[in-house]
């Protein structure tokens, strides 16, 4: 898969839908970004399979990890790259009627700006999530 992407250009595509839980409005979109890798010897592509970084990769390449090293430009979102396009996700939000800065930590107990705990966005968001499908579930059983 490395020496198909070297010197190349390739897509990376993330399809998201938003459900708005109380008005079930839904949106859905797709993200889409470029990304270039610069030409990869033998070595290069030896060395990194030896990372062993390639592993459940989509792509067989972490580009924040080891393989940045191979990334000539990105034209696009890089979270897609990384895996959940934020600022997708933040856009069919607002579409839906949710702002997100109004729900980020609104009901947790913890204080970002107190708390060194960090939360990736998709862990945060699918935690929220989670919190909610129960609630969502009792709603339909009245």
């Amino acid at each position: 898969m490395l020496t198909r992407l070297s010197g190349r250009w390739h897509e990376v595509l993330s399809g998201l839908c938003v459900l708005n839980c109380e008005t079930e409005h839904i949106n859905s979109g797709c993200s889409r970004t470029r990304v270039r890798f610069r030409s990869l010897s033998q070595s290069d592509v030896d060395w990194y399979l030896k990372t062993g970084e390639y592993r459940d990769k989509a792509g067989a390449y972490a580009v924040q990890g080891y393989a940045s090293l191979f990334i000539e430009r990105i034209d696009g979102c890089y979270f897609n790259v990384v895996g959940f396009p934020v600022t997708l996700f933040e856009k069919l939000c607002k579409k839906s009627g949710i702002n997100l800065k109004d729900h980020l930590f609104r009901n947790s107990s913890i204080d970002i700006r107190q708390s060194s705990i960090e939360l990736a966005p998709a862990e945060f968001f699918a935690q929220q999530i989670k919190k909610r499908i129960p609630e969502r579930k009792d709603q339909a059983q009245r």
